[in-house]
């Protein structure tokens, strides 16, 4: 079972929200941080495939994969390497690429999904507009560069090398902590293979950051349509429980009164 780490709550529209004790609390993160290093001698995709192609849906599990890793970047308050064995988990529970093999056709799909995943995992879950930051970290990411040392990074190949640095941190710490049961051996074995997923996906992405830049226009408007959608129910509860003066409807009144 994954620890419910309490960290500072951020909200998109409050930052200053009540405290609560049975969720994971969400964080603002204004400080400039060191950006992870990327992993060193990446293999080229030739190397990895040999004679066959990636196939071109590769690009849509990138965006599960970041998704997952800025989510748990938030959730663990920009610093998951102080419970390792938790983000790891978290990556796997949040990522349905990493932990099943599960593949996308299109930037509607994976998004969705992606907010689906992490609706329905409870001990995960913060709040709709949490997840829409996460989201709007993915193409951050997708768009960030930086020149450090006369050399150009790009934001999405460190923060897949950071991915697999936690994942392999995750598997030593499990490896210490446990007493190796079954439960915990399958575990181990999903982690090493999430990170044989996630180094492929280095690879890919070092060879082929042009195919994601152009996955931003529809990664925004994607972000603009469920945040308008999340912002209009919203709206509409908030209608019907000043009507109702509650969360729910008052009893129904019979018509007929009995004698």
């Amino acid at each position: 079972m994954i620890g419910r780490r309490k960290v500072e709550e951020v909200s998109a529209e409050n930052s200053a929200s009540k405290e609560t004790h049975d969720k994971p609390k969400e964080v603002r993160g204004n400080k400039r941080r060191q950006l992870p290093p990327v992993k060193r001698n990446i293999p080229s995709l030739t190397e990895i495939l040999k004679s066959s192609a990636p196939n071109p849906i590769v690009q849509f599990s990138c965006i599960d994969v970041l998704f997952s890793y800025t989510y748990v970047m938030r959730l663990y308050n920009g610093c998951p390497e102080d419970t390792s064995e938790q983000a790891a988990e978290s990556l796997l529970l949040l990522s349905p690429v990493l932990s099943q093999n599960a593949v996308f056709d299109s930037v509607e799909s994976v998004v969705h999904n992606s907010l689906s995943v992490v609706q329905h995992s409870k001990d995960l879950y913060c709040s709709e507009d949490f997840s829409h930051l996460a989201l709007h970290d993915v193409i951050s990411l997708i768009k960030g560069h930086a020149d450090s040392d006369g050399l150009s990074a790009n934001f999405v190949e460190c923060a897949l090398s950071h991915l697999c640095r936690l994942l392999s941190r995750g598997r030593e710490k499990l490896k210490v902590n446990s007493k190796i049961k079954q439960q915990d051996t399958d575990l181990y074995k999903s982690m090493w293979l999430a990170k044989k997923k996630a180094e492929f996906l280095l690879a890919w992405v070092h060879s082929n950051t042009n195919i994601l830049d152009s996955l931003i226009l529809s990664l925004q408007l994607v972000h603009a349509e469920v945040s308008a959608s999340h912002k209009q129910h919203k709206e509409q509860t908030e209608k019907l429980e000043k009507a109702w003066g509650g969360s729910k409807p008052p009893p129904k009144t019979p018509l007929i009164t009995e004698i």
